[in-house]
């Protein structure tokens, strides 16, 4: 009897203590992971305790709810070629998850020949990539750069002074991704891996950026 209530109080034990887990992770993955190890020991111990059907049936619901929610974000549908383009020029080490659920907090939108999507030493309100088209980055109404698909731009939306370096506009007839300044730093305070990779990819774009600048400027 003593061995029985040892087994039912340590899988009991690690149940709460998954949930507490859960209660306090701020990634998804996580916080399934550990509804998943809360509902299988709860099921061991509801069989093992004889407490009816009821509970171990409620039990493994719970884990195999989240198991299948956790496979489906972990094998999601692959990228499409926009957002492939984009992970490989930017945030390779990223997992094509990490990079779906990204893609997923922003928006696509149509542009045409002639918006501007930044000014130069204004605020930058939001994230962009290039997807299809061209556009240019000019600085003081000279072109410095050309920006082509799987590009960022605004990527000073990321940057404590969010202004931008220069003037994009769009060149011929593009499509776009786009996510509000306010919204991406929101999701990228609770997904560090993925903070973390696009402040990398951020500063990468912001440097290759100054280089073309500054080489256009010795042309001149």
């Amino acid at each position: 009897m003593t061995y029985d209530f040892a087994i039912s109080g340590v899988l009991t034990a690690a149940a709460l203590l998954a949930i507490a887990g859960a209660s306090v992770s701020s990634r998804p993955d996580r916080l399934r992971l550990a509804l998943i190890v809360a509902g299988l020991a709860m099921t061991v111990e509801a069989i093992f305790a004889g407490r009816g059907w009821l509970i171990p049936v409620a039990a493994f619901a719970v884990a195999a709810i989240n198991a299948l929610a956790l496979l489906r974000v972990t094998t999601g549908a692959p990228l499409d070629a926009d957002a492939a383009l984009f992970a490989r020029r930017h945030v390779p080490d990223l997992q094509p998850s990490d990079v779906a659920l990204l893609i997923g907090q922003g928006s696509r939108i149509s542009a045409r020949a002639g918006d501007v999507i930044t000014h130069e030493g204004q605020p930058v309100d939001q994230l962009t990539i290039l997807y299809s088209g061209c556009a240019a980055a000019m600085i003081d109404g000279h072109i410095v750069g050309r920006i082509a698909p799987g590009d960022l731009i605004g990527e000073a939306s990321l940057l404590d002074d969010p202004r931008a370096s220069a003037t994009v506009r769009i060149a011929e007839p593009a499509q776009l991704w786009v996510i509000e300044r306010d919204r991406l730093r929101t999701f990228l305070k609770v997904h560090p891996r993925i903070a973390a990779a696009l402040g990398t990819a951020t500063v990468a774009a912001l440097r290759d950026k100054l280089q073309n600048a500054n080489r256009a400027s010795v042309g001149d």
